[in-house]
């Protein structure tokens, strides 16, 4: 499937997609922010830097039939 299609169905216009892996059970989407700054919750300063990040997965809506992880 397109990155651009899955990007549309995501509605999620803060990230983009950057790779896919489809098994028979589940659709695997794997996402990356498309800015590189990030704004401080305290603060409200941007962020030209991430101190520490995790991977993190997020169960969504079924996309043609299949369920979707992100």
């Amino acid at each position: 499937m397109d990155c651009n299609c899955l990007e549309a169905l995501l509605g999620l216009p803060e990230f983009r997609v950057i790779h896919q892996v489809t098994r028979p059970q589940q659709l695997d989407l794997h996402l990356e922010r498309r800015t590189s700054h990030l704004v401080c919750p305290r603060c409200q300063t941007c962020c030209l830097r991430v101190k520490e990040s995790r991977p993190r997965c997020i169960r969504d809506l079924p996309i043609l039939a299949h369920p979707v992880m992100l």
